[in-house]
């Protein structure tokens, strides 16, 4: 791929330079999705709210059935890594918190630390 920047608009480029094009956007595309999930895993935002943002932005961005069925793959991994990290802590697993709060932002009583130094 050549990565300077395009000096023509779309509709003018021939068949085989469109189809590179559209292959390098739903390339980013995927790349920022699958960043995307990793995050949302890691921030404990569960999995059915996840599940229905990858559905959606991969609908949208119109990936390939491949791509999608990669990245249903790596989100039921993510989730999975993170149930059996969570169960062995002895927290919630999938579904995060029981009071609905993100990760990380009760104190060891259950206090709110949100605007407190840690």
């Amino acid at each position: 791929f050549d990565l300077s920047p395009q000096d023509s608009p779309w509709e003018d480029l021939g068949d085989a330079s469109l189809h590179d094009h559209v292959l390098r956007v739903h390339m980013t595309v995927y790349a920022t999705l699958h960043a995307m999930l990793m995050n949302m895993a890691q921030f404990g935002v569960c999995f059915a709210e996840t599940s229905r943002f990858l559905a959606k932005m991969c609908m949208r961005c119109e990936l390939s059935e491949d791509q999608v069925l990669s990245l249903h793959d790596a989100l039921t991994s993510l989730y999975a890594d993170r149930n059996a990290t969570e169960t062995a802590r002895g927290g919630g697993g999938l579904a995060g918190p029981a009071d609905g709060a993100p990760m990380g932002l009760k104190g060891e009583g259950g206090e709110e630390r949100r605007g407190q130094e840690q």
